[in-house]
């Protein structure tokens, strides 16, 4: 779903045959998806995560069995959906790829704010100083999973068979 972090970007795409997406450090991907997903699993209610594209948005909608992708263009006037994707992938299985994908890479979505963090040094930066930052970032990032993992755990039931949301 999420690819492996890489010179601040990311490739999104829900399943082998769904389009694809770069994504930006434009957006926080990491943290932003994982509290939305965090969010959708205390409420058990629909949420939604984005990412630019340059150019362009993609906005994926989770729902409670399955996912709505939507890719809207930069003009206003052209920016009513250019793309429409829907996944039958559940809410439970998309957190459950999220926390994967980011889990496998955690370190590379440490370094995913590495310039954010350069510029908040400004003339304090050396090297040990933004390690020492990298691995707050990192530790949150493990905080947040730690929580979405708990959660996961809790939720499966109600994504079981003869289960229903109102």
């Amino acid at each position: 779903m999420l690819g492996k972090p890489h010179y601040g970007w990311t490739l999104f795409q829900l399943e082998e045959n769904a389009p694809k997406y770069d994504l930006s450090n434009l957006t926080n991907v990491c943290f932003e998806w994982l509290n939305q997903a965090i969010h959708g699993l205390e409420t058990l209610e629909p949420f939604s995560v984005h990412g630019v594209c340059e150019p362009g948005r993609m906005i994926c909608t989770i729902s409670y069995w399955n996912c709505y992708v939507i890719f809207e263009g930069e003009d206003r006037e052209d920016s009513c959906s250019e793309e429409v994707y829907c996944s039958h992938m559940s809410m439970i299985d998309f957190c459950k790829q999220l926390y994967k994908d980011i889990e496998a890479n955690i370190d590379e979505w440490k370094r995913w704010n590495e310039s954010l963090v350069r510029d908040d040094l400004e003339d304090e930066f050396d090297d040990e100083a933004l390690e020492v930052e990298l691995n707050k970032i990192k530790m949150s990032i493990r905080e947040r999973l730690d929580v979405l993992s708990g959660l996961i755990r809790k939720n499966e039931e109600h994504f079981g068979p003869n289960r229903f949301f109102m």
